[in-house]
């Protein structure tokens, strides 16, 4: 597995984010960081824009 980092802003709270992940792939790490933050926030999908996601060498 790859670590990415996923940035992005949340629509609701009108905040930024910088997230972490390991994942398979890109399409991979942004579902989990979709997932991530509705499960832990209560936000949906809709209101989640993630702007880039970059591969992060350990």
């Amino acid at each position: 597995m790859m670590m990415f980092e996923v940035s992005g802003y949340l629509k609701a709270l009108k905040r930024p984010f910088k997230k972490v992940v390991e994942a398979d792939g890109k399409e991979h790490a942004r579902h989990k960081v979709l997932s991530l933050f509705g499960s832990n926030n209560g936000i949906k999908r809709t209101q989640i824009v993630i702007e880039d996601i970059k591969e992060v060498k350990a």
